[in-house]
């Protein structure tokens, strides 16, 4: 799921326990940011490295990428970053945990493609896709779980494919909160260190890794963001 804000809650969420937090958050979340990208929500800045990360996929080699691009929207929640690249020219497959979630995305963006489905165990081939983005979607794994979800994305990035992971920036601890999304459930968010996400993805064969980190700018907003970068190499080992 992608997230604005802090969640949080006690203990060590599970995949279960975030799928129904946001099951049960569906209509109130996509009340509070709705189904699209907007400058209201995103910073501006953001907004625009995810329009660069779409014009890089879809600038790769023809005989790497095929036109209209296939790229994994990794924790899609309601497809606002799915409608993003498709508006770009991409061909976007969303997954999540939340069954209404992907319901919710599949009612405003008839035509593009969500499943659900656990980053930690994606359920696609190798090579599958020439660009992912995870938008934070991480936010609610322990440090030392994010590592098989960044392994899982490479695993099925193309040659040359590109990698896009944003989460809220810290050094590892957790934000505890009770009434996520207002249901009365708890959840909590983990504040990653940037430069060990880079150092994941370096781990797992991708290069180029470009970590940046901004200030809140949003009043929802209480912590800086980061955004991590990085690309397949030209052909995996």
């Amino acid at each position: 799921m992608e997230s604005v804000g802090s969640h949080a809650g006690i203990g060590r969420p599970s995949s279960s326990t975030v799928a129904g937090v946001y099951d049960a958050a569906t209509q109130q979340y996509v009340e509070l940011i709705g189904t699209r990208l907007t400058s209201a929500i995103e910073a501006q800045s953001d907004l625009d490295i995810i329009d660069d990360f779409a014009a890089g996929v879809a600038a790769v080699e023809p005989d790497v990428v095929e036109p209209a691009a296939r790229v994994l929207d990794a924790g899609c929640g309601p497809g606002r970053v799915s409608a993003r690249l498709a508006e770009s020219g991409l061909r976007p497959i969303g997954i999540d945990l939340s069954s209404d979630m992907v319901r919710a995305a599949r009612a405003a963006h008839r035509g593009l493609s969500f499943v659900c489905g656990d980053l930690g165990g994606l359920a696609f081939a190798d090579w599958s896709f020439a660009g992912v983005v995870a938008w934070y979607s991480i936010i609610h794994t322990e440090p030392d779980s994010v590592a098989s979800m960044v392994a899982e994305m490479a695993r099925v990035l193309r040659p040359h494919g590109m990698l896009l992971v944003a989460f809220q920036a810290g050094d590892g601890t957790a934000v505890e909160r009770d009434h996520a999304y207002g249901t009365g459930m708890a959840l909590r968010t983990v504040h990653h260190d940037p430069t060990r996400i880079g150092d994941m993805m370096k781990r797992v064969g991708l290069g180029d890794v470009q970590v940046s980190v901004r200030p809140p700018v949003h009043v929802h907003e209480t912590t800086a963001q980061a955004i991590v970068r990085a690309s397949a190499p030209r052909a995996w080992p």
